[in-house]
């Protein structure tokens, strides 16, 4: 296909999104990274080309650049992990591309101890210089940004997970900002947009919803086979994942804070509560 102009600089930016959703699929995203890359940037306005300013608008920084066709090689590094020293540059080779040298070392505060955390309190999550794919550098206070869409289906549970979060909640953005127009569960498509707004937290700091569940009379489960009778939970209190992370709540519709209950679909879960429950690691104590 064609290699300049504007359908170059976009067969570039393919290529970059590719690299990154393959780091992701590795399990690396969040961890630091070197990308060396004979560009091709000379054919569409060399640092402004597409594919180079995905990388720089998604996490990376210029270590160094070769002197070849005005600077078409280069070395890209994740931001915030790399300490750039001094750059060397070879012979001509065969190719007429000189080879270069970049002097990198890790710098201290770079995760493979452990990312510096951002947070309210009660969400806490990594510095927003580890999220993939933020749109447009836009973040937001309480762990949450402005993300694109495409790579995650739309869905912001999908998006958090990519990098080893939690989502807390899901909004489709006013306009390219953090100002929400409509909210939606995490596990929802959000369509009809480039962009969503994920809220994302580490695992070991996503709360739970503490509540107190209704009391019921006890029911043995065992009679009345494939119904399912309310279990006695006494006085003790229960706790639940904020609704945020239920999966398959029919028409966003819950019951309160203190109920640890909502409408949810019945069909994936072959109309029992006790096996919706379980699919995201509760126990039913109650269903109608």
């Amino acid at each position: 296909g064609p290699c300049v102009g504007s359908a170059g600089g976009l067969r570039h930016r393919l290529s970059a999104e590719r690299m990154l959703e393959k780091r992701r699929e590795l399990g690396a995203a969040g961890l630091p990274m070197i990308i060396t890359a004979d560009a091709n940037s000379h054919a569409f306005n060399h640092d402004m080309d597409d594919g180079v300013q995905f990388l720089l608008a998604n996490g990376f920084e210029i270590a160094g650049k070769g002197p070849f066709a005005g600077g078409t090689d280069y070395i890209f590094v994740s931001k915030g992990d790399w300490s750039i020293g001094e750059q060397s540059v070879g012979p001509p080779g065969p190719a007429l591309h000189q080879p270069f040298t970049v002097q990198l070392s890790l710098q201290e505060s770079s995760p493979m101890r452990a990312s510096p955390e951002v947070g309210d309190g009660r969400t806490s999550c990594e510095g927003f210089d580890r999220w993939p794919d933020i749109d447009g550098g836009v973040t937001c206070d309480s762990c949450t940004a402005l993300v694109k869409t495409r790579p995650y289906g739309g869905r912001c549970d999908a998006y958090c997970a990519s990098f080893g979060h939690v989502c807390m909640a899901a909004a489709e953005e006013m306009n390219e900002d953090c100002e929400v127009k409509s909210s939606h569960q995490c596990d929802e498509e959000i369509q009809g947009t480039s962009d969503m707004l994920c809220t994302c937290s580490s695992p070991h700091s996503s709360e739970p919803l503490s509540t107190t569940a209704p009391t019921e009379p006890h029911t043995d489960p065992m009679e009345n086979a494939g119904t399912h009778a309310p279990v006695d939970t006494g006085n003790e209190p229960l706790t639940c994942q904020a609704y945020s992370q239920w999966p398959s709540i029919d028409g966003g519709v819950t019951c309160g804070a203190s109920s640890c209950r909502a409408l949810v679909l019945t069909e994936p879960y072959g109309n029992r509560c006790d096996k919706y429950c379980e699919s995201f690691g509760h126990v039913c104590v109650a269903a109608a």
